[in-house]
């Protein structure tokens, strides 16, 4: 059986407001190296807990293509993004696994289906078996359709 998933560890976090927390300092230069690193197979966001991680890519998700990027960048930026807040229970595989697919399915509800079905199973399943049937079902999206954040809490 599967676990519970929080629905909030897949909402992407809100928009600050002025009675909530103080206003962001709009960060361009780091936006526009977001933009452009989607011309690349794979981005790594690195930074110590507390440094605006999870809060850039937020406000790079919420205002993608409203910048005046070059063309050749803005035909490979997503246009839907999945989120997935991790934390310290996250560390169970069936856990992970479960919102993971559940992230995706956000954006795709037809993305996983066979993935939890697997991770379902009473006996446990070989890793390579789960994400060869995940990959397969995110290989035969759009490009465009899809995009991971994993942040932590």
């Amino acid at each position: 059986m599967l676990v519970p998933i929080l629905q909030t560890k897949l909402n992407i976090p809100g928009e600050p407001t002025r009675a909530g927390r103080l206003n962001l300092v709009s960060r361009p230069r780091l936006l526009n190296k977001l933009d452009a690193s989607f011309v690349r197979k794979l981005t790594l966001l690195c930074a110590p807990a507390g440094f605006g991680k999870s809060t850039l890519l937020a406000e790079w998700i919420r205002h993608r293509g409203e910048r005046s990027t070059a063309p050749s960048i803005q035909s490979h930026l997503p246009t839907t993004c999945a989120w997935f807040s991790i934390d310290d229970s996250d560390n169970d595989p069936i856990r992970f696994w479960s919102t993971f697919v559940a992230a995706v399915q956000t954006v795709n509800d037809t993305v996983g289906t066979t993935t939890l079905a697997m991770l379902e199973s009473p006996q446990p399943l070989p890793p390579d078996m789960l994400l060869t049937s995940l990959l397969n079902d995110l290989a035969s999206q759009s490009k465009r359709t899809l995009s991971f954040w994993t942040t932590t809490i």
